[in-house]
């Protein structure tokens, strides 16, 4: 009995003779994390009659065919972007509104209306792209674009065209 307690004095001065030069060992500590997020873009385009969608880490892109009678156009986004990160959409012609029988009539005589959170108001451009909407934040965002004629052509025609909608992280 003498033996274990002697022993057990033992193991204790040992335990904190240990503490005295060793004093980290049962210290706590704060470890700091840092996660980046990388950005995923959704973007989806939904006509009268077709279903567009596109999704991408730098952005999305979706070729649309447009004409003026297929209104309105919904949009939606879905952004997963670091703090701070601006994300546009935007939106370009591929040329001037091409009718079935080869007539051309000039793409800027098309505008359209935006509602919803972030979009605006524009008119059309087949020489640099248009800003259609912008977000600061990541989120689900739906828009609602009606198009139409600044300046309508003096014939009646079916004009069409390919137009293209870019979601890219700036």
């Amino acid at each position: 009995m003498k033996f274990k307690k002697v022993k057990l004095i033992a193991l204790a001065g040992v335990f904190l003779v240990g503490l005295l030069y060793f004093p980290n060992i049962f210290a706590q500590a704060t470890i700091g994390v840092n996660v980046n997020i990388k950005p995923v873009l959704m973007l989806e385009v939904l006509t009268p009659s077709h279903i567009y969608r596109s999704a991408g880490a730098a952005g999305a892109l979706l070729n649309t065919k447009f004409s003026i009678e297929e209104n309105p156009i919904y949009i939606r986004v879905r952004l997963s972007i670091p703090k701070g990160q601006v994300v546009q959409l935007h939106v370009q012609a591929n040329g001037d509104l091409i009718s079935s029988d080869g007539k051309t009539f000039p793409i800027s005589n098309i505008a359209w209306h935006a509602k919803g959170e972030g979009f605006v108001d524009g008119i059309l451009s087949n020489n640099s792209s248009q800003v259609m909407a912008t977000w600061n934040k990541s989120g689900y965002y739906e828009g609602v674009i009606n198009y139409y004629w600044v300046k309508s052509p003096s014939f009646s025609q079916d004009f069409t065209q390919i137009i293209t909608y870019t979601l890219i992280v700036l």
